[in-house]
């Protein structure tokens, strides 16, 4: 911030600072901090955040993949890891359990239930370190296109302030704002918004396994989790959605805390929506690439969106430093973000999104019964074409679905 400091001490009394840098970053969770880290050690890179704190309150359940971090080469502070989880538990409505732990679905590698409080202030301070300059408190007010650049206006505490970027990244969470003041709807429909409330819990002692709870009386639409921390600390949440439910998530998540017999205490509430709609249609435009959950980049079927967040916080650093280094700001030079995200995530997403439609169908019977059969064929020797006999046999509706979307 001493550089914005030291201009308010150039200009006369009552005069309005403009704060000129290349790359503007509305949010500092994981896509912005990992847009400003990339970008920060070539160009100028202020970063906008309206929290007085990173990482709180908490947006998930915390977990991520093992091999993230490796892929986008950045250090694992051992200190944002709350628990290594060495394997996965599909639970059925009937209670039938599924341990997917032998040795072919280990090549998963599950990864970590990290500490988002640490974590995604851990990302901030390496990208601050690297040069990024971070607003914490700062509310985004609005922006116009002025000159081939972006003016934007916030509020940090009772004062107005003014940037001027060429490129602004919009990593501001659901329903963009950013996006949509430069020309791109990011309005989530209904029918594809999942609401989320979740319980951190005292007393809960669980395997290192991340413990998923399918059915309709369960979870409406979408499922319940336990992912376990450090000691006897656990997430205990539940996804649904809200246009299939006849009550609020609250309601069902409290029905699952009684069913389980959970008696620990609740130390935490985190409630929100997450999109669950397959990402925008278009996540550029002249001066602006759309990273993480502003870009609806969580996966369709779970809901993670750690890991999309990260990657696409990469490619939108990436290309915003080429672009500001050749001067070409236009969207066609900016679209090669889009070409690079999906190379890398796109299919994944497209994928999860049609398998999301058809696990919808589902009756809790079809979960059981799925639960059951995967128990007697071995999980490990399961393949597309297996899941595709059987559900001839259980579903014939759903099979041709499924074949359908594996094809295309």
């Amino acid at each position: 911030m001493h550089r914005l400091q030291d201009l308010r001490q150039s200009l006369p009394h009552g005069g309005d600072p403009v704060r000129e840098c290349d790359i503007l970053v509305v949010g500092a969770g994981p896509a912005g901090s990992m847009a400003a880290f990339t970008a920060a050690p070539h160009c100028d890179v202020v970063v906008l955040e309206k929290r007085a704190h990173i990482g709180v309150p908490k947006q998930c359940a915390e977990g991520t993949s093992e091999g993230l971090f490796e892929k986008l080469n950045i250090p694992l502070n051992p200190t944002w890891i709350s628990r290594k989880i060495e394997f996965a538990r599909l639970i059925s409505p009937s209670r039938i359990t599924v341990d997917l732990k032998d040795e072919r679905v280990k090549q998963l590698k599950f990864g970590y239930v990290l500490e988002r409080k640490k974590f995604d202030k851990g990302l901030a301070e390496l990208a601050a370190r690297k040069g990024a300059e971070f607003h914490l408190r700062t509310q985004y007010q609005g922006l116009k296109r002025e000159d081939n650049h972006v003016v934007v206006k916030a509020r940090q505490f009772n004062e107005d302030l003014t940037f001027k970027a060429k490129i602004v990244i919009a990593a501001d969470g659901l329903m963009s704002r950013v996006a949509k003041d430069l020309g791109i709807d990011s309005t989530t429909n209904l029918r594809h918004l999942e609401s989320c409330c979740q319980y951190e819990m005292t007393g809960i002692d669980r395997e290192s396994c991340i413990e998923l709870y399918f059915g309709n009386e369960i979870a409406p639409k979408g499922y319940a989790w336990i992912f376990p921390k450090e000691g006897d600390v656990a997430n205990v949440g539940i996804g649904i959605l809200p246009t299939r439910a006849e009550y609020p998530a609250k309601y069902y998540l409290d029905k699952f805390v009684n069913w389980l017999g959970l008696s620990g205490e609740i130390v935490e509430v985190n409630a929100g929506g997450v999109p669950v709609s397959g990402p925008l249609d278009q996540t550029y435009d002249d001066n602006l690439l759309i990273a993480g959950d502003a870009a609806h980049m969580a996966n369709p079927i779970s809901g993670g969106g750690i890991h999309t967040a990260m990657l696409s916080g990469k490619y939108a650093g990436d290309t915003a430093r080429k672009a500001v280094e050749t001067q070409s700001l236009d969207k066609k030079t900016l679209s090669e973000y889009e070409t690079l995200w999906k190379a890398d995530f796109g299919r994944e997403l497209d994928m999860s999104l049609k398998g999301r439609f058809i696990l919808e169908e589902f009756t809790d019977e079809d979960f059981d019964a799925t639960a059951q059969w995967m128990n007697e064929k071995g999980v490990g020797q399961l393949g597309a074409v297996d899941l595709v006999k059987f559900a001839l046999k259980r579903h014939p509706t759903f099979a041709v679905k499924f074949a359908s979307f594996l094809t295309s």
